[in-house]
């Protein structure tokens, strides 16, 4: 007859914060650390136990294989995930469920208990001292962060309407061709101002970068360079275009 061993009390939620655990300080002597260690017996049969077919892993590769730093999902694996709802949206704890939770909280210590709360106008003056003092302490690496994210946008910005109007893969004036500085070139309203009624008004330089590139590049804007779009700014054309007309 077998009888069946007494389940063992799980010691899951008894420890509490503050407690300090039975076995601190304490270490492991000699006869201890011999009576764990596994033999050279066991520890080539638990090799072999996973070697080939018996092992899970067998004939499949790992997922970061070949892949270095920060993992960046492919654009497949953004589409499947787009959309997806989460596993618990609209499901609501269990009175049991919520039960269990409040009994396993009762006797813990809130963590602001006996604290003061700071002022709002006392923490405001804190959080601006602290932000004044970052950025004089790093304020070139502040700057080199700002400016290469702006160079991001405004080359996102015209390598879209380049390839769109120009078919060009770099970014470049659609009335003369140059290509060869960013730094030379600007977006332009293909019309006046005035006939642009959802663009907010005073949009200039990486303002109006952000504004195109948020509201998924719209039409009426071309990539001139500073000179064409001078020329341009004098009359409805550019003297290259006027030449050829």
């Amino acid at each position: 007859m077998i009888v069946a061993d007494k389940k063992r009390k799980s010691n899951s939620g008894r420890f509490k914060k503050g407690q300090t655990p039975w076995n601190k300080g304490k270490k492991l002597t000699k006869k201890q650390k011999e009576k764990f260690k596994r033999s050279e017996e066991t520890k080539r049969k638990l090799s072999e136990s996973k070697l080939g077919v018996k092992n899970p892993m067998f004939g499949k590769f790992p997922w970061n294989k070949g892949k270095k730093g920060i993992y960046t999902p492919t654009e497949e694996t953004k589409k499947k995930l787009r959309g997806r709802k989460p596993w618990n949206k609209g499901k609501n704890h269990s009175e049991e469920s919520k039960r269990k939770m409040s009994q396993s909280s009762k006797g813990q210590i809130a963590w602001n208990k006996g604290k003061t709360l700071v002022p709002l106008e006392e923490q405001r003056k804190k959080r601006l001292q602290y932000q004044k003092e970052r950025r004089e302490n790093k304020r070139d690496e502040i700057k080199k962060a700002r400016d290469s994210k702006r160079h991001e946008i405004k080359f996102e910005v015209l390598s879209h309407y380049s390839k769109k109007l120009s078919n060009s893969r770099i970014p470049c004036c659609n009335c003369c061709g140059e290509n060869q500085f960013l730094i030379f070139l600007t977006i332009d309203h293909i019309k006046s101002r005035k006939n642009y009624d959802k663009e907010p008004k005073n949009l200039v330089g990486k303002e109006l970068y952000r504004y195109l590139q948020k509201n998924n590049f719209p039409r009426g804007y071309q990539v001139l360079c500073m000179n064409c779009n001078s020329a341009k700014s004098d009359g409805e054309f550019c003297p290259h275009q006027r030449r050829n007309r």
